[in-house]
């Protein structure tokens, strides 16, 4: 009886632990995956939500990146309060001289911003560039609200 009583503790104790926010991540707040890149992304948990990741749709340009010399590159999705999915940005991860020898001066990124550089290694993202949302809609506001979280070095932290 005793050894049931504590296998059913540990049950409910471990079913708990799974419910609570990461301890890396503030109060109020969830940590989306970037996985293949080696990130998460902080944001606030109404915001958290809305998001989801998967591989780049468009396989052409995958490949391209790929060539390019990107060793990770994912989309991050937003998802509309009637289902509507659509690409909020895609974050890449390449080495630093790779990206560096990708940019020109005379024109933007190829792969987006540079938000982060470390241990020879570069987080960019590029997108989003415009809303596909009413902007006074809930939908709107909160893609208005996402973006400077995803242009704040902050809000990322690297995954082991």
């Amino acid at each position: 009886m005793r050894k049931m009583r504590v296998a059913l503790v540990a049950l409910v104790v471990a079913s708990l632990a799974a419910c609570v926010p990461s301890p890396s991540a503030s109060a109020g707040d969830v940590l989306v995956p970037l996985d293949p890149v080696p990130y998460v992304l902080e944001v606030p948990e109404s915001l958290g939500a809305r998001l989801s990741t998967r591989v780049l749709q468009d396989t052409t340009f995958a490949a391209q990146a790929a060539a390019d010399g990107a060793l990770a590159a994912v989309e991050l999705v937003f998802t509309a309060d009637d289902g509507t999915e659509s690409t909020f940005l895609v974050a890449y991860e390449f080495p630093d001289h790779v990206y560096d020898a990708l940019q020109a001066p005379d024109a933007p990124p190829p792969y987006g911003d540079e938000i982060i550089r470390r241990d020879g290694r570069v987080l960019s993202v590029a997108g989003p560039f415009d809303i596909p949302f009413d902007p006074t809609s809930a939908d709107g506001q909160a893609w208005a609200a996402l973006f400077p979280l995803t242009r704040d070095l902050t809000s990322y932290q690297r995954e082991p």
